[in-house]
């Protein structure tokens, strides 16, 4: 059997505490399908370490107390429309129509479907779950904020991207400071490295790839005398295999000589970064 396709609207729910930098996460999707008197929304109440990951330095007090007041606030102004097909749109409207305010809503999009029900998940996991921000733009994100934290330290001229290798084997890092400036002769460096990963099974491969590329610079004659440390972002899926996983890859990583920190923990990184 057929189903009836159906128009629909709907709205990104965005997150901007900080107004003069312009930067917002998406938190959340509202979606209407008039005909089917269909008005629902999902938020990104409980992944708050996304948020604060995001933006340094938020409370997530405040990101929690946003949030909950949104959703109070939607569902008392969709319970008096009854879900009338043109009071329901203009409600709709209404409620997405720029504002000053640190939630905020992109502009109206529209699209067909047969299931509002299934087009808000998919939408939801596109714009939140799935597609926040690519493994790489992670990656980028924790380096361009520990080259921010060097900066500030005054330590930044010291650590330059490099090349380690030779012409069969060679790996990039973006953080390495030089034997000119390490009393020992050897280099310290610097990796982001992004563990929020969909499966298990691609965080264990992430550990082992890292492990193998050391292992294989060693063979090589190269990190003979280096301290590495990988600041790293941990998995957000709280199932019990995503974790089980990052921790058997991080005693990987530890057993080859690497010093594994979270991506917010500046202080141990500049010390690390100090440390001659």
């Amino acid at each position: 059997m057929t189903m009836t396709k159906v128009n629909y609207q709907y709205a990104i729910v965005q997150f901007m505490p900080f107004v003069e930098t312009g930067e917002f996460a998406n938190v959340g999707v509202f979606l209407i399908a008039p005909q089917q008197g269909f008005a629902k929304y999902e938020l990104d109440s409980k992944r708050t370490q996304r948020i604060t990951n995001f933006f340094e330095g938020l409370n997530t007090g405040i990101y929690r107390t946003v949030i909950s007041n949104l959703k109070d606030h939607l569902d008392v102004s969709l319970a008096g429309t009854s879900y009338k097909s043109d009071l329901l749109a203009k409600t709709f409207v209404e409620l997405v129509r720029p504002r000053e305010s640190v939630l905020r809503f992109s502009e109206i999009r529209v699209g067909i479907t047969e299931d509002p029900q299934k087009e808000l998940t998919r939408l939801y996991d596109y714009y939140i779950r799935k597609n926040f921000a690519t493994r790489e733009y992670i990656e980028t994100k924790i380096e361009k904020q520990v080259r921010a934290w060097l900066t500030d330290a005054n330590l930044a001229r010291k650590y330059t991207p490099r090349m380690i290798g030779d012409e069969i084997y060679e790996v990039n890092f973006p953080f390495v400071r030089n034997g000119e400036f390490a009393l020992d002769g050897g280099q310290r460096i610097i990796k982001p490295l992004n563990f929020n990963r969909s499966t298990p099974s691609s965080i264990i491969d992430l550990g082992g790839k890292w492990t193998y590329r050391l292992k294989k610079l060693r063979s090589r004659g190269f990190l003979a005398n280096s301290n590495i440390l990988f600041t790293v972002a941990q998995p957000e899926n709280s199932k019990e295999a995503h974790w089980k996983s990052f921790k058997l890859a991080r005693e990987e990583l530890r057993e080859s000589g690497v010093k594994i920190v979270k991506r917010d923990e500046k202080e141990k990184i500049l010390e690390f970064a100090r440390e001659s």
